[in-house]
């Protein structure tokens, strides 16, 4: 039975998170999902009323099934300070020290650059990734 390719992709709010992986997911015939629309409720204006936390992973799981997926979104208000060492609660060394305890591959990607070379960065490693496999 072949291993399924999930892929969480994350970063700073408006950092292109989402169109990267709406970008990638065709390619790879992978359904994509933006973490946003489980995370928020659907509501006018947008963004206003968080979703119970109960009913986040049930949806997530529903909407993406078992096939391969791409889920990105930050959900991180925080990202503007997150280099601030000061700050309460996650910021960048926080998010560093998770990402250190995945027991996936994780990929770090420069936001910098762009997008048509996020995406080449991103395909060559899911490339390499396979051919280890």
């Amino acid at each position: 039975m072949e291993e399924q390719l999930r892929i969480y992709m994350t970063g700073a709010s408006c950092a292109g998170v989402t169109t990267l992986g709406e970008n990638l997911a065709s390619p790879f015939g992978m359904r994509h999902a933006d973490i946003e629309d489980f995370f928020w409720l659907p509501t006018n204006p947008a963004f206003s009323t968080k979703r119970p936390v109960s009913e986040r992973v049930p949806l997530i799981r529903q909407t993406l099934g078992d096939d391969d997926w791409l889920l990105t979104g930050s959900c991180m208000p925080w990202a503007s300070q997150s280099d601030e060492p000061s700050l309460s609660g996650r910021n960048q060394a926080w998010h560093e020290r998770w990402l250190s305890a995945q027991t996936s591959a994780v990929l770090e990607i420069d936001g910098a650059n762009s997008a048509e070379k996020m995406a080449a960065e991103v395909s060559h490693s899911l490339a390499r990734m396979n051919k280890d496999a």
